[in-house]
């Protein structure tokens, strides 16, 4: 276990109770870590799931003295003790999704290890965006950048 605070960047997401689960998962955050920053909520259409309900997320960076494994597992148990259920539908509903986005390295203070779908998906990047806008990624882009290159939002992706 590292003894610096280590820097992360979190997603939350929820499409059942969301704003009983989205409060719960932040507040379980706070007592195991530094809560640096939270994005704005941003509501969207559930990706791959049609037919479901819309998703809100949340991106927040936090710190705390714990390495990438550590941190999932906490996430994981958190996940589990918010009534989290996985099943073979990687597209069901859920309360509460916590990822990892990406760590920040502390010698370069980049993104390391980021999650593909920070390139790919507005209801990851533009949440990113608005909580750590300026940090660049190995190749030297900024997530502002990245979440810029995505173009406009897709349909039923607004604020909260």
């Amino acid at each position: 276990m590292p003894n610096d605070p280590v820097k992360y960047v979190l997603l939350l997401g929820s499409n059942i109770e969301k704003e009983r689960y989205l409060p719960l998962a932040r507040e379980a955050l706070a007592a195991q870590f530094v809560i640096e920053r939270w994005s704005t909520m941003f509501s969207s259409r559930a990706v791959g799931a049609p037919g479901t309900p819309d998703f809100h997320n949340q991106a927040v960076l936090i710190s705390g003295p714990v390495d990438t494994t550590e941190l999932r597992l906490a996430l994981k148990k958190i996940e589990r003790d918010l009534d989290r259920v996985r099943d073979h539908d990687l597209n069901s509903p859920r309360t509460i999704d916590i990822d990892v986005v990406y760590r920040v390295d502390p010698t370069t203070e980049c993104a390391v290890e980021h999650d593909t779908d920070l390139e790919l998906h507005h209801y990851v990047a533009l949440p990113v965006a608005d909580v750590d806008p300026t940090r660049c990624v190995p190749d030297g882009r900024t997530i502002a950048t990245i979440a810029a290159s995505l173009g406009p939002s897709p349909e039923g992706f607004r604020t909260v």
